[in-house]
């Protein structure tokens, strides 16, 4: 696709490389790039508000074999401990603990010479605007990082 390119902009986060947005609406973002667009970064179950659903992923597509992609986690004031799990691929789940009010940082190798995803799987913690949720994440980020592997 060459032309701009209107992207989802409510129920994921979706990132191109080397597109800008020249337009936005409630639902959907317009994104354009010189050339073809090309994903860099879709993470399905992570809303436009930061809020990520019970379960979803971040998928990467690096232009690097190596680097790291990192987000942060922030429980809701007033709920326990959320145990949010993750599971990058040929590693063993990670179980990441993010208290109430609290924000953890959360960094992952990217060990890929093409496409890459990590599940995600978090218990509710409540509905906001007729939506299960768990915690809140910030826009997760990819930097290349040949030490990472």
């Amino acid at each position: 696709m060459t032309r701009p390119l209107a992207a989802d902009a409510f129920s994921d986060t979706v990132i191109f490389h080397d597109s800008d947005e020249i337009a936005a609406a409630p639902a959907f973002r317009l994104v354009a790039s010189p050339g073809p667009q090309r994903l860099a970064l879709y993470a399905p179950g992570r809303f436009a508000d930061g809020w990520l659903g019970l379960r979803g992923s971040f998928q990467v597509w690096p232009e690097t074999a190596a680097g790291v992609l990192t987000f942060d986690l922030t429980g809701p004031e007033g709920s326990p401990p959320v145990a949010v799990e993750l599971t990058p691929p040929g590693l063993r789940t990670r179980e990441v603990i993010v208290q109430p009010g609290r924000t953890s940082t959360v960094t992952v190798p990217v060990c890929a010479a093409g496409p890459w995803s990590m599940d995600f799987v978090a218990p509710s913690t409540g509905a906001v605007g007729g939506r299960y949720v768990s915690v809140q994440s910030s826009e997760p980020a990819y930097r290349a990082d040949p030490g990472a592997c």
